[in-house]
């Protein structure tokens, strides 16, 4: 897709189909030239078209590209980049078509690029990810690196209503600051009329795998309102303390409506690597982990004696309710593998009765 030197890290991968039409992009960062860049490929019946633009390339380092599309198809992007010595931000880029500050070349103002979040400190504005309520406002989970805190910014769509982003027009809270939580946040927006927020990520003090959302009455974490707290946040299962590099979290909703998480699970020394994936029932004690026992935990790829599973996890499901997860395989001797997990299909013989 795009061969320049060292492209393509941190990439985010967006699919839209519409009437007589399908549009592919791909959000990724150019590490040669320090740039956020997007790759889009779209069809209509008059045919295909492929475009690579830059967006951004004011960032030492760029990091952690999220991309999602709108209802009507407009791309949306948030990253993370440097803005100096010892200074790093949450950005968030999208397509304005004209009158724009960001883009290159034939891109050039087409593209709105807004710093949401930043901090004289190294390492703010972690593992952005991005997702969109259902009016197509923008909603961003990332991790503060310098503190070790789970943070949430979401566009509240005014003029100074919040405490970050241009005009303060955003609101940036700190969810969860129990020990160094919030690395490899995922998260996802409900849609049709709720917009209420989810939030995958982990804990790396106790490692453990962690799920915030809004209960819809007092939780246990979140800005205090009048000394109270209204986002819960949960352990779910074991991961391991101490991870680095990228542990692999993933956040989808299944076909039923509940949250399923994939993830690495590093936490048994004597033993190999696991992806396990964690799914919620709609009753408690039917389980075997989570708050109540309300969540079901089991390996799905436990590899060998020497075989690291599960880093970089992507989980998402088909129209059918197919699962399928990506992710990536190391054993002992540092090779790599990629790897595709998908539940089966059931087949059932028909019962006829006389």
């Amino acid at each position: 897709m795009d061969s320049s030197p060292n492209v393509g890290k941190y990439s985010s991968l967006a699919i839209r189909t519409g009437f007589l039409s399908w549009k592919l992009g791909i959000a990724y960062i150019d590490e040669t030239n320090h740039a956020l860049k997007y790759y889009s490929y779209s069809c209509t019946i008059l045919g295909c078209n492929a475009l690579i633009e830059t967006i951004d390339s004011s960032l030492n380092p760029a990091r952690h590209a999220s991309l999602k599309f709108d209802s009507g198809g407009t791309p949306h992007i948030a990253y993370q980049g440097s803005c100096g010595a010892n200074c790093s931000r949450l950005k968030y880029a999208s397509y304005s078509g004209s009158g724009g500050n960001c883009g290159a070349g034939s891109s050039a103002g087409k593209w709105q690029c807004d710093q949401i979040d930043g901090v004289a400190v190294n390492n703010y504005g972690l593992y952005a990810s991005l997702d969109l309520n259902g009016s197509n406002r923008p909603r961003i989970a990332y991790y503060d690196g310098w503190n070790g805190d789970l943070r949430y910014a979401w566009d509240c769509a005014g003029s100074s209503c919040g405490n970050c982003g241009p005009n303060n027009a955003w609101q940036c809270d700190v969810l969860d600051a129990t020990g160094n939580v919030g690395l490899f946040p995922s998260l996802h927006i409900d849609k049709g009329g709720s917009d209420n927020p989810r939030i995958a990520y982990y804990d790396s003090t106790n490692g453990k795998l962690k799920l915030a959302g809004l209960p819809g009455t007092i939780g246990n974490c979140g800005p205090s309102i009048f000394s109270l707290k209204f986002w819960q946040c949960d352990n779910i299962d074991n991961m391991g303390a101490g991870l680095s590099g990228y542990a692999g979290v993933s956040l989808a909703i299944d076909k039923g409506g509940m949250p399923v998480i994939a993830y690495m699970d590093a936490s048994e020394e004597q033993s190999p690597v696991k992806l396990k994936v964690a799914r919620k029932f709609s009753m408690p004690e039917k389980g075997n982990c989570g708050p109540l026992n309300f969540w079901d935990c089991r390996t799905v790829d436990g590899g060998g004696s020497t075989i690291d599973e599960g880093s970089f996890a992507a989980l998402a499901f088909a129209a059918n309710g197919k699962g399928i997860i990506a992710y990536y395989e190391e054993d002992s001797y540092y090779n790599g593998n990629l790897k595709i997990a998908t539940t089966w299909d059931k087949l059932f013989l028909p019962l006829i009765l006389k």
